[in-house]
Order: structure tokens, then C-alpha cells, then sequence
């Protein structure tokens, strides 16, 4: 018999604020220029990048969990509403911190106004990933080039839905075997192409590879859904979900003998889609752990703060180097934009993000949703109705 899924899976939201810590610890470089932390930053702080593979291969996962029964019969209306909820999610906070990015580029906007001014219609449009040119998809705030392959997602994950639901009853031991041959295919790929002079962006950066680490999370999506997870004792989840975590850092510390072309993602992928999964059945100690009300918490505001780090640590390097010199003190500096980072996050969440939300889901998103009014009645039938009103 089927466990019924739960209605919240409290662990993967907390988890989402780790991998932006991930990515916050990479883009903290200036821990390589000091000798007591160069090696530490090496070593592992500098792969925090494969922060935003665990959030594609997430992605995948709770929108196939959200939106699969809603979606897959490729209903217009429901579409919509999925569409419609994503661009609330993602948009505003976008649209806040490309104008809180001006004050970082007013160099560039003096030395080269109209490149800088050409570059924000993609950016404003989440189109720059598309574009490989590290100009183009690091414009004005950076992370935001992952939404446009969010974007991306967006719109074809009803197709993909669609596609498995025509594939007829699938067991999740075939969902599996698909999910592997998946990965080799990416791993193939990577493989015959790595070394080219543009393999940052297009193993990294680029929408249609990256769609390969979403559609990942679809498939273990689907496996959550269909399976049915024996009954164990909390101490062997635990073990399950301690080895994932142990099998995850263990990769980092042997990164450096794998070549950089793998390690953008595909490297990563199967141990993210088995942490995503084992943490979403809520069974283990470490699971426990992340359901706690504070921890999830910081997964809430986990978006804003991906979405603000890096214009925290430009503006103190801009604004503040004189004071903070981050070569000579960088765990006073990391620390410093770690706490303004968190105290912004939690304000945009708080008193910006949820209400634009909410705002577009039931203002603009109403209007949107509105059914067509049917035709209006034909002379004939007014008449008739008319008359049997008057009998």
C-alpha cells in the first residue's frame, strides 16, 4: 500500500538555505589571498558553486511533487495558475535587486553607458543565460542568471510531465533506470565536449544542459510520488541520510582530482537527487533537525539571501575596503556580510517578498485567470426564454 506523501517537506526547505550558504562561501574569494585560508578556500569553500545544482535538482523535485496531478493532462487554466505562481515567486525580488545593482556598475555605465544599458533588457527579461558571453549572464546582479534557467524550466516542465504521463504506468524501478541513463547520457556529454574554450557556459551557465540536472529532479519526483518507502527504524534513516551527507563531502574533498568540466554539475547530481530524496521522506535524526521552526526559517528566506549575497559583498568591497581590508581579515569580512546578508533577507522576505506574492497571485494573477465570458445568447433563444418568462 502507498504512503500517502506528506503535505510539507519541511527538510528540503531548510536545506535550500545551505546551498545558498554554499554559494555566499564561494563567491567570499578573498579568503584565497590570505595564507592561514588560502588552502581552506581551495579546498572547499571554492566549490560552493554546486550550490545551485542541488537547487535545479530541487527544483525539479518539489515542483514535480507540487504541480504533477495539476499539470500533466496539459490543462490550459492549471498552466496558467502554475505560471502565473513561479513569476510571483521569483520575479519581484529580481526586479529588486537589479535596481539595488545600479550603484555597483556606475563605472561601467560611465565608460560604456550603452553596453551596460543593452545588457539590461535580457537581464530584466531573465533572458541572459542564453547569451554566452560572461558579460551578458553576470550583468548587473549576478546570481540572477540561475533564474533565467528557472525560467526555462518553467516551461517545459508541463511538457515533460506530459511526456511521462504518455509513457503510461511506470515502475519506479523503471523511473530509475531512466534516471541513471540520464545522467550517463549528461556524463557522455560532458565527456566529448569538455575543453572547449566556452565549456563554462555551456556545462554551467547554459539553459538547455542545465535542463538535464532539472529534469533529474522530475524523475526523483516521480519516484517519491509512485513509491511506497518501507517501514524502518528512525536509526537506519538517520544512517541513510549520514552517509548521503558523508558520500557529498567526500566528493569536495577529493574535487581537485576531477576535472572542472564535471564538477560544474554533473559530478554532483546522483548524490543531490538521493539527498533530496532521502530527506524528503522525514524519516531520519538530521531530518528532524531541519524540520525545526528556526531552520526553516532560513530555508524561507534562503531565495532572498542567495539573491542578495553577492550585492552585499560588491557594496562592502566598493564602498567599505578601506575599513574591512577582507585580504588581511577575511573572516571578519565573510562574517560581517554574512549578518547584513541574513538582517536584508529576512526584511525582503518579511515586508517585500510575500506580499508581492500574494499581491500578483491574487491581483494581476486574477485578472490573468479570468475565464472568457461564454457568447451571448441568440435572438432565438432570448426570445424563447423570454416567452416561457411571461408564461
Amino acid at each position: 500500500m502507498k504512503q500517502t506523501p506528506p503535505a510539507t517537506l519541511k527538510p528540503l526547505t531548510s536545506l535550500r538555505f545551505f546551498a545558498a550558504l554554499a554559494v555566499f562561501l564561494c563567491h567570499c574569494d578573498f579568503f584565497k589571498h590570505h595564507p592561514r585560508w588560502s588552502g581552506v578556500y581551495d579546498r572547499f569553500f571554492s566549490e560552493g558553486y554546486l550550490g545551485v545544482t542541488f537547487f535545479f535538482v530541487l527544483s525539479g523535485f518539489i515542483l514535480t511533487y507540487n504541480y504533477q496531478a495539476k499539470i500533466t493532462t496539459l490543462n490550459w487554466l492549471e498552466i496558467k495558475k502554475f505560471y502565473v505562481a513561479r513569476f510571483a515567486r521569483i520575479y519581484p525580488v529580481h526586479f529588486l535587486t537589479f535596481w539595488l545593482a545600479i550603484p555597483v556598475i556606475l563605472e561601467s555605465l560611465r565608460y560604456f553607458p550603452v553596453q551596460t544599458i543593452l545588457k539590461a533588457a535580457p537581464n530584466l527579461l531573465l533572458l541572459q543565460s542564453h547569451v554566452p558571453r560572461e558579460r551578458v549572464f553576470f550583468s548587473y546582479n549576478s546570481p540572477s542568471w540561475s533564474l533565467c534557467n528557472e525560467f526555462f524550466f518553467y516551461a517545459w516542465l508541463p511538457l515533460i510531465l506530459f511526456a511521462f504521463a504518455r509513457l503510461g504506468p511506470v515502475s519506479c524501478k523503471k523511473l530509475g533506470f531512466v534516471g541513471v541513463l540520464l545522467w550517463v547520457f549528461t556524463l557522455g556529454v560532458v565527456a566529448g565536449l569538455r575543453g572547449l574554450s566556452f565549456s563554462y557556459w555551456l556545462f554551467y551557465i547554459a539553459p538547455v544542459f542545465r535542463l538535464l540536472d532539472f529534469t533529474l529532479g522530475v524523475i526523483a519526483g516521480l519516484i517519491f510520488l509512485q513509491s511506497s518507502r518501507r517501514p524502518m527504524p528512525a536509526a537506519a534513516w538517520t544512517t541513510l541520510e549520514l552517509v548521503v551527507t558523508g558520500l557529498l563531502l567526500l566528493q569536495i574533498c577529493t574535487s581537485s582530482a576531477i576535472p572542472q568540466d564535471f564538477r560544474y554539475g554533473v559530478y554532483y547530481m546522483p548524490v543531490f537527487t538521493l539527498a533530496v530524496y532521502l530527506f524528503a521522506c522525514q524519516r531520519g535524526l538530521l531530518s528532524r533537525w531541519l524540520s525545526r521552526d528556526w531552520m526553516i526559517l532560513l530555508g524561507e528566506v534562503s531565495f532572498s539571501f542567495y539573491m542578495f549575497h553577492q550585492l552585499v559583498l560588491r557594496y562592502l568591497e566598493q564602498f567599505c575596503r578601506g575599513i574591512l581590508q577582507p585580504e588581511q581579515q577575511p573572516l571578519w569580512t565573510a562574517s560581517i556580510a554574512f549578518a547584513i546578508t541574513c538582517l536584508l533577507s529576512y526584511l525582503c522576505y518579511q515586508y517585500y517578498e510575500k506580499w508581492m506574492r500574494d499581491f500578483l497571485r491574487t491581483g494581476l494573477g486574477a485578472r490573468f485567470l479570468r475565464q472568457p465570458a461564454g457568447p451571448p445568447p441568440s435572438s432565438a433563444n432570448s426570445t424563447s426564454s423570454i416567452s416561457k418568462s411571461r408564461r
